[in-house]
Protein backbone atom coordinates (compact mmCIF):
# COMPACT_ATOMS: atom_id res chain seq x y z
CA UNK A 1 0.00 0.00 0.00
CA UNK A 2 2.65 2.39 1.05
CA UNK A 3 4.23 1.68 -2.40
CA UNK A 4 1.01 2.76 -4.20
CA UNK A 5 0.58 5.63 -2.30
CA UNK A 6 3.64 7.15 -2.92
CA UNK A 7 3.22 6.44 -7.00
CA UNK A 8 0.11 7.71 -7.00
CA UNK A 9 -0.81 9.85 -3.85
CA UNK A 10 -3.60 12.06 -5.89
CA UNK A 11 -5.99 8.69 -6.45
CA UNK A 12 -6.01 7.30 -2.94
CA UNK A 13 -5.68 10.35 -0.81
CA UNK A 14 -9.46 11.36 -0.98
CA UNK A 15 -10.16 7.45 0.80
CA UNK A 16 -7.96 8.46 3.98
CA UNK A 17 -9.78 11.77 4.27
CA UNK A 18 -12.93 10.11 4.10
CA UNK A 19 -12.23 7.62 6.55
CA UNK A 20 -10.61 10.68 8.86
CA UNK A 21 -13.86 12.94 8.79
CA UNK A 22 -15.97 9.64 9.45
CA UNK A 23 -14.08 8.78 12.46
CA UNK A 24 -14.67 12.36 13.30
CA UNK A 25 -18.37 11.82 12.88
CA UNK A 26 -17.99 9.07 15.11
CA UNK A 27 -16.16 10.18 18.56
CA UNK A 28 -17.14 13.84 18.36
CA UNK A 29 -21.28 12.69 18.46
CA UNK A 30 -23.39 13.89 19.90
CA UNK A 31 -22.17 17.88 19.16
CA UNK A 32 -24.17 20.92 20.12
CA UNK A 33 -26.62 22.29 17.90
CA UNK A 34 -25.35 24.22 15.20
CA UNK A 35 -22.41 22.45 14.84
CA UNK A 36 -23.83 18.88 13.32
CA UNK A 37 -21.43 19.61 9.87
CA UNK A 38 -17.98 17.81 10.31
CA UNK A 39 -15.35 20.15 8.20
CA UNK A 40 -13.52 18.44 5.18
CA UNK A 41 -10.30 16.98 6.65
CA UNK A 42 -6.96 17.58 4.46
CA UNK A 43 -3.99 14.65 5.29
CA UNK A 44 -0.85 15.24 4.09
CA UNK A 45 1.31 12.53 3.46
CA UNK A 46 5.26 13.36 4.28
CA UNK A 47 8.43 11.45 3.92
Amino acid sequence: MADILVKKPSEYIYLFEEACKEIVDEITSPRPEGEEEIQDIQVMLTS
